[in-house]
């Protein structure tokens, strides 16, 4: 509980682990998922997924691949989809815990 909120001990996208933003944005079978989805439709290896906060959020970001150095529009979706993939898990996660709905990867 926290700031008087008692949410769910486990996790809403996987039923299976206790809930931490770690686990929910980094380790969840849901999330891996979607970061190895995403990443597979940009044409990037699965390697690239972030494994910290800290790879998520640097300023440099996620290293980039050497010809992503030559295509500024790419870099640019580059630079802003890891947090569009946040964003989509927690709408998610929300859904789930809210409203009931089931998860999607889309």
């Amino acid at each position: 509980m926290k700031r008087g909120i008692t949410g769910p001990s486990c996790c809403a996208l996987c039923k299976t682990e206790s809930e931490s933003l770690v686990h929910l944005f980094l380790e969840c079978d849901f999330t891996k998922a979607l970061w190895e989805m995403i990443l597979q439709e940009m044409l990037f290896p699965i390697s690239l997924k972030p494994n910290s906060f800290k790879h998520i959020f640097s300023k440099r970001g996620i290293a980039y691949p050497g010809f992503l150095k030559r295509k500024p529009l790419i870099k640019v979706i580059w630079n802003n989809f890891p947090g569009s993939v946040l964003c989509k898990i927690w709408i998610n996660r929300k859904s789930l815990v809210f409203n009931d709905k089931e998860k999607s990867l889309i």
